[in-house]
């Protein structure tokens, strides 16, 4: 009892005063109507024993005085404002300044930190400070900086909630000459909650806060600091990951490890401990050979994290490779040439290598076929190899004497090569062997490091053509071409114009060797076109939120030059995510740039350091509001029954019925706290059924809080514009769950797709598929133009969509066909445009019997609430800013239309006589 009152705060104690009232107010209730006056008469005394039909009580019955009492005290003590567990009382009495640490380290303990924050901020607005807020990871698109203020307590709360994580460091250099530029007076009281990292500048900008005012730190425990998963060698393709942890997490503690597909499935998944030695991580999987090429990512499972989750591309994936042996070899495959041996011990550990003739390889259609100096090609097996690298192949052969020595000029070659060899080595040459220059630009190979002493003593020479250049990708000292490629139909042929073993050359036992064979078997599997750009600029396509999941990049997110890809540092400009151009992509994980863990422990003693709490601050005063309104429910009730002359039980003469009456009235409060705890939007009350009597427009939550505001903008403006359109006038918008048990009320949802959102309860499943069945229609917007990422699959998403909808019984969809009733429900329209336009709007190929026509499910992909919700709201008149805004609008009225009247629009049988007598 004592403890629980010792974590009570009342906010206005004052008020408590009045609950000295209450024994005036038991005097003033105790007697109704006032007692009667006595008189004596003697005639009174037949009157004794006998049962009138209605009794009125002379005085109130102590139980409901009690009650009465109970609910008086309960009002008294709601508006004294009791505040349990309260955060601590802020020092000082000048403003407030919080900074948050919004960095890919804030992830794992967002919760925490929003939660410690408003509870400051809630404490603020009872010592009526101002406030003002620092991010020190501000996203790119702020014109502010990441700095709010000064504001009201109340105005920041809005702003504490709508903040997020960000996949990049703190920028604290940039927040320290933020704090310079302002005017301020050195009694702010600055409340740091901090993600527990330590990146560069840090130290600078402590100092900077101290000499501000007091600094309150709230510090991560060191069970809960941040983790980093990367790949555990770059361009590896063994199934390892790495996990980098702080040196100062505890020793023991459980991880688990997951490899997942691209379509979110779990392939492997691996527990680990921390140990004492933590740096060394490594997670091997285990995935049969015909799922490895199928792994998308890596993933901590219980880190929500930008972090915690490694994005895989084609870089990682193994791919086919065949090396092809003379067709006249009479050993087996095993015993190919000395070149294959080295090509083979090149690339192995990193491909699925198969061996034999080139007929048998082309057969099995690997995605790069080697040919290590192979002279003639029989006529029928080269028409086979030129049709197999028309179709996207790539062929990489190596010169050698066979290739010399052949007396018909070679086929399937990048460039025109002279006959015979150019020596740089020997008695009768008067050249010394050359070296190999540095890859140009231009070239696939280029940022590949060129050992010292690689030389190069014999070579095949290329014809001097006018193309040269733009077909060379290495060179020796000289100028002359060491490795030319070419385009021939969707393939690609590559030619080292020297051995894969050492007779001509050390270039095969190089490390330089095998870098260029993988970054070969890298570039196989693609287009000739998208390989020979791959040095360009690379675009961002799509970029990671903090909580590792993909999201189309904004404006704001600047393209990366290929050559930079290693170098660039995450920032808002360059966040982790997939870069690329013309379908050549490129994945930036946080894993590959930061490696290392630096985290907060040791701070100064003048800074007040707490760590997060899990109990926050509870405001009771709706709490005993409630209780109260439930008692004097209870209180009516009672009354009515006593009014009504309804015979009522006699505590007088039935003693134990009173215990039963507190009994019941105790049950009865009892039974009110559940519903306290329960967290339901849309409870089934009076205010409930008021959706019933009345056209709501509805759509789902998402979670995401800036998805959300936009989809009840987008939908009130659409309200509007119904209103002012049509005779269908919507009372409002609401925005419901997917297990809300009022879905039925709304004849249409709107269910914005978001990238991170997971698969559907099994009470939510049911609900939607009963709306489904009986007669609701749900449009999904997936908001993405239809845009496919290339090989990594469908787009964040669609791959949601697929994820909400897999276990509901959908009937099969089709295009929206040209005369569909949503052309013509109110507008007449050809297309459907919303922020984007080009999409599909997917229908129901088979109208469900007893719908009256109308589609149960639409999809498209064109982000409508975004287009109507860029109109504000209010105005008199609501038209699109330009045509494909107010075609979006049109859809809208007439997607609610098709909603509500079905296909009546549909049956035209009558309008061939309407135009005849209408003489058109």
């Amino acid at each position: 009892m004592f403890p629980l009152l010792s974590n009570l705060l009342i906010v206005n104690p004052l008020i408590l005063t009045a609950l000295a009232a209450l024994p005036i107010l038991w005097f003033l209730l105790r007697v109704t109507p006032p007692s009667p006056k006595l008189v004596e008469f003697p005639a009174t005394r037949f009157l004794i024993d006998l049962i009138p039909d209605n009794v009125t009580p002379s005085k109130t019955p102590w139980w409901l005085l009690l009650l009465r009492l109970l609910i008086a005290a309960l009002v008294i003590i709601a508006l004294a404002q009791p505040i349990y567990n309260p955060s601590q009382t802020l020092s000082g009495n000048g403003p407030v300044r919080l900074v948050i640490n919004n960095d890919w380290g804030s992830a794992h303990n967002w919760e925490k930190i929003i939660n410690s924050a408003e509870d400051i901020l809630a404490e603020a607005e009872r010592q009526e400070r101002q406030v003002s807020i620092l991010t020190t990871a501000p996203a790119a698109n702020l014109d502010n900086q990441g700095y709010y203020g000064p504001l009201a307590a109340s105005d920041a709360q809005g702003i504490v909630k709508g903040l997020t994580p960000n996949p990049w460091p703190s920028d604290y250099k940039s927040a320290t000459e933020k704090l310079n530029s302002l005017n301020e007076s050195d009694s702010t009281l600055n409340v740091v909650f901090s993600s527990g990292l330590r990146n560069e500048g840090f130290d600078d900008f402590l100092i900077r806060l101290r000499r501000s005012g007091d600094v309150l730190f709230f510090k991560v425990d060191d069970s809960n600091l941040p983790l980093i998963l990367n790949n555990n060698e770059s361009f590896s393709l063994d199934l390892e990951a790495k996990i980098s942890i702080p040196p100062a997490l505890p020793s023991g503690l459980p991880l688990t490890v997951q490899a997942r597909s691209q379509d979110g499935r779990i392939l492997d998944s691996k527990s680990i401990r921390t140990g004492a030695d933590l740096e060394a991580n490594i997670i091997q999987f285990e995935v049969p050979e015909l799922l490895r090429n199928e792994i998308g990512k890596y993933s901590i499972a219980g880190y929500h994290s930008a972090a915690t989750t490694y994005l895989l591309d084609d870089r990682y994936k193994k791919r086919s490779v065949g090396i092809a042996a003379e067709e006249d070899e009479s050993e087996s495959a095993a015993a190919l040439t000395q070149d294959a041996t080295y090509i083979r011990k090149a690339i192995e550990p990193y491909t699925q290598l198969s061996f034999g003739t080139i007929s048998d390889l082309i057969t099995q259609n690997p995605s790069m076929i080697i040919l290590p100096d192979i002279g003639a090609i029989p006529s029928q097996t080269l028409n086979e190899l030129e049709e197999w690298v028309d179709e996207g192949g790539l062929l990489l052969r190596f010169a050698g004497p066979n290739m010399t020595q052949s007396m018909n000029t070679p086929y399937l070659v990048p460039v025109p090569i002279r006959s015979g060899t150019r020596s740089l080595d020997g008695s009768l040459s008067w050249e010394e062997p050359l070296a190999l220059e540095s890859f140009p630009s231009t070239s696939p190979l280029y940022g590949l490091d060129i050992p010292e002493g690689i030389t190069v003593k014999q070579q095949i020479l290329a014809e001097p053509v006018q193309d040269l250049d733009e077909k060379t990708w290495a060179k020796l000292e000289d100028g002359t071409p060491l490795i030319t490629a070419d385009q021939r139909g969707d393939g690609l042929v590559v030619l080292v114009h020297t051995t894969a073993s050492p007779e001509w050359s050390n270039f095969p036992l190089s490390g330089l060797f095998i870098g260029v064979l993988r970054r070969l078997v890298n570039l196989s599997g693609k287009s000739s076109s998208q390989i020979i750009g791959e040095n360009s600029i690379l675009e961002p396509l799509y970029v990671m939120d903090g909580y590792g999941a993909l999201k189309p990049a904004s404006s704001a997110i600047k393209p990366i030059a290929y050559q930079d890809l290693e170098s660039t540092a995450l920032s808002a400009q360059h966040p982790p995510g997939i870069y690329g151009q013309g379908g050549s992509q490129r994945i930036i994980n946080i894993g590959d740039k930061i490696t290392e863990i630096d985290t907060v422990q040791d701070l100064p003693l003048s800074v007040n350091v707490q760590n997060y709490n899990q109990d926050y601050e509870l405001d009771l005063r709706p709490y005993l509001l409630y209780v109260a309104l439930c008692l004097l429910i209870i209180d009516w009730l009672v009354m009515i029954t006593l009014s009504s002359g309804m015979r009522f039980i006699n505590f007088s003469k039935r003693p134990y019925s009173k215990a039963a009456l507190v009994f019941l009235v105790l049950a009865g409060i009892m039974a009110s706290m559940p519903a306290l705890a329960q967290e339901s939007d849309f409870p089934l009350n009076d205010d409930t059924y008021k959706y019933s009597e009345d056209l709501y427009l509805g759509y789902i939550k998402t979670g995401d809080a800036r998805l959300d505001d936009t989809s009840q903008k987008g939908l009130e403006v659409l309200a509007q514009v119904l209103t002012r359109r049509t005779s269908a006038e919507p009372a409002g918008v609401v925005g419901l769950e997917p297990d809300s048990e009022i879905l039925p009320f709304f004849p249409l949802l709107y269910w914005p797709v978001s990238s991170n959102a997971d698969a559907l309860a099994q009470a939510a499943i049911q609900n939607i598929q009963h709306y489904l069945d009986n007669g609701g229609t749900i449009l999904f917007d997936t908001r993405d133009q239809n845009f496919t990422a290339g090989s990594l699959g469908g787009t964040p998403n669609a791959d949601a969509l697929r994820r909400l909808v897999g276990s509901l019984n959908i009937p099969p969809l089709e295009p929206s066909p040209e005369d569909h009733v949503l052309t013509k429900s109110f507008y007449l329209l050809e297309r459907f445009p919303g922020k984007y336009v080009g999409g599909t709007l997917w229908v129901e190929s088979q109208e469900t019997a007893g719908r009256d026509g109308v589609s149960s499910v639409i999809i498209g992909s064109h982000d409508w609430a975004s287009s109507w919700a860029s109109h504000p709201a209010g105005r008199r008149n609501i038209y699109g800013a330009n045509r494909q805004d107010e075609l979006a609008l049109r859809f809208g009225v007439n997607l609610v239309m098709y909603a509500l009247t079905g296909n009546y629009k549909a049956d035209q049988v009558h309008v061939p006589h309407i135009l005849e007598r209408l003489g058109q």
